[in-house]
C-alpha cells in the first residue's frame, strides 16, 4: 500500500510541473510497487477543474484517472473531456467518461481506440487510428461520431439506445457488433473504399445506413431482422439479414447485388431505389415474400 501511495503523489508531483506524458508514462510503468493481478501499473487521481496533462491532452472534469496498463493509455472521467492534439505512438487510447466526450485538435499516431462509459462521444477531426476501434456503450442513451483519415477495423463492439456514425476509409471487423433492443440508427461511410461486416453474429437493431463510392463494395451480415436507411453503394452490394428486410429510405447501387433474408420477408418498395445490375433475392422458410422495386 506505501508503494501505491508513493507511486500516486509521485506521479502527481511530476504532472503539476509540467512533465510531458511519455515521462509519466514511464514513470508509471517503472515505479516499484506491487499490485494484485490485472489492476494498473499506475494510478493518478486529480480532484479540481481541469487538469492539464501535456502534449495537447486537455480534461475539463471533475475527477480524472490517468492509468497504464501494458502499453493502454486509459482516461477515466465523471465529466466532460476536451482532447486537444494526441499523440501515443503505438499505445492504445481508452477513453471512459460519464460526460461528452470532444476534440479540438487531431488524434494521430494511436494504436487503438476504446469507447467506454454513458457519455456522447464526437471525435470528428481528421483522425487516424492504426489498429481497432472498439466500443462498450451498450445500456447507455450514448451517441458516438467517430472520423478517421484512415480505415476503421471495428473490433468487438456494444451500443445501446444512441446513435452511431462512422466515416472511415474502408471499414472492416475483427469482432461482432451488438446494438441494445431499441437502438437508434447506424451509419457507416467507408468513401470509396470497401465495407465488410459479415461476422455472422452482428445484431444491428436501428435503422441501418451503408455509403461508399466508386468501386466500393459492401459485404453485411446481420443475425436479426435489418432496417435499411438510406443507402448508397458504389460497387456491388451483398447483404444477409436474420429475419425480415425493410428499408426506411432509398437504397442505390452501382453494380450488382445479393440480398437475403434467412427466416423472412424482403420489401425493397422505396420508389427512389436505384439498381444498376443484376439483382438477386433469396428468402428461406415457409411463405416469405420478396418484393423490389
Amino acid at each position: 500500500l506505501g508503494f501505491v501511495i508513493i507511486s500516486v503523489v509521485v506521479a502527481v508531483a511530476a504532472e503539476s510541473i509540467g512533465l510531458p506524458l511519455p515521462w509519466l508514462l514511464l514513470l508509471g510503468s517503472t515505479l516499484p510497487w506491487v499490485a494484485l493481478a490485472g489492476w494498473p501499473l499506475l494510478t493518478t487521481a486529480f480532484q479540481g477543474n481541469g487538469p492539464r496533462i501535456d502534449r495537447g491532452v486537455r480534461l475539463t472534469c471533475s475527477d480524472v484517472g490517468w492509468c497504464v496498463i501494458g502499453g493502454v493509455a486509459a482516461l477515466m472521467a465523471g465529466g466532460a473531456i476536451a482532447l486537444a492534439s494526441t499523440s501515443l505512438g503505438s499505445f492504445t487510447l481508452s477513453l471512459d467518461n460519464g460526460g461528452a466526450t470532444t476534440q479540438t485538435g487531431q488524434i494521430s499516431g494511436v494504436g487503438s481506440l476504446s469507447l467506454a462509459g454513458a457519455g456522447d462521444v464526437t471525435l470528428n477531426n481528421s483522425n487516424t487510428f492504426t489498429g481497432t476501434v472498439t466500443l462498450a456503450k451498450t445500456g447507455t442513451a450514448a451517441n458516438v461520431n467517430v472520423w478517421t483519415s484512415g480505415g476503421v477495423t471495428l473490433g468487438a463492439s456494444t451500443m445501446g439506445l444512441g446513435t452511431l456514425d462512422i466515416t472511415s476509409v474502408g471499414l472492416t471487423q475483427s469482432g461482432a457488433f451488438v446494438q441494445d433492443v431499441g437502438g437508434a440508427g447506424v451509419l457507416f461511410n467507408a468513401n470509396a473504399a470497401n465495407i465488410s461486416l459479415n461476422n455472422a453474429s452482428n445484431a444491428f437493431r436501428g435503422s441501418l445506413s451503408l455509403y461508399n463510392s466508386g468501386a466500393g463494395t459492401a459485404q453485411l451480415v446481420n443475425s436479426v431482422a435489418t432496417s435499411l436507411g438510406t443507402s448508397s453503394i458504389g460497387a456491388a452490394l451483398t447483404l444477409t439479414s436474420g429475419g425480415n428486410l425493410t428499408q426506411t429510405g432509398a437504397l442505390t447501387v452501382g453494380s450488382t447485388s445479393s440480398i437475403t433474408a434467412n427466416g423472412g420477408s424482403i420489401a425493397l418498395t422505396n420508389g427512389g431505389n436505384s439498381f444498376t445490375g443484376n439483382v438477386a433475392l433469396t428468402t428461406t422458410g415457409a411463405n416469405q415474400n420478396a418484393s423490389i422495386s
